[in-house]
């Protein structure tokens, strides 16, 4: 489902996006993450049209695997751009310290028999802030799932050079087969990516 989320026209348009929206939430993890990911694909591309131009394997599955793994990861990070606007430190910082300053005044109140009311009113709020935390804590543990499995893709479309790479180099049929083989089973790793985010619940 994320995969074809973007056409090929979108997809520069949308790597672009995430860079501007990474870049103004100052947030290197998405950042880095995004640059690792582009640059293994592009890599990707000279060796493709080698291996397309000796003509020598059908390159059709394994292209169209390496792109769906690129799309796979560059959605990913969507989730991730839209989690971290959502999660912003310094809301988390403001609500940690009004925590703390209605600990210290529900603490002085309650020993005023007068100020219940008022103690209701605070233990109401703080439990509030409480909830609204543990919601944006919940939400920073997926953002680092969506980057380990971003991270999983880019190391994908890594290993997918490298065996590129050996089967450009190959000189007999067996070394053609193995590498081939070997680049089959990379790229069979997106599905499984795939698979954990349906029990992550996208």
């Amino acid at each position: 489902r994320r995969a074809d989320r973007y056409t090929s026209f979108e997809v520069q348009q949308t790597r672009e996006g995430l860079e501007a929206g990474f870049s103004q939430i100052h947030s290197s993890d998405g950042l880095s993450a995004l640059q690792k990911l582009v640059y293994e694909y592009a890599q990707l591309q000279p060796l493709l049209d080698r291996k397309r131009a000796a003509d020598s394997i059908s390159l059709v599955f394994i292209t169209a695997s390496l792109g769906e793994t690129y799309r796979l990861g560059l959605g990913l990070l969507a989730d991730v751009l839209e989690l971290m606007r959502a999660v912003q430190p310094a809301e988390s910082r403001r609500l940690e310290a009004e925590v703390l300053e209605l600990e210290t005044k529900i603490e002085a109140a309650r020993a005023d028999q007068s100020q219940g009311e008022r103690v209701k009113l605070m233990e109401a709020a703080m439990r509030s802030h409480v909830e609204r935390l543990d919601i944006m804590q919940k939400q920073r543990l997926r953002i680092e799932e969506l980057l380990h499995l971003s991270g999983r893709c880019e190391a994908s479309l890594h290993r997918a050079r490298m065996e590129l790479a050996a089967l450009n180099a190959a000189d007999s049929a067996m070394s053609v087969n193995d590498a081939t083989e070997s680049l089959r089973r990379t790229v069979e790793q997106a599905k499984e990516i795939q698979e954990e985010l349906k029990k992550l619940g996208f």
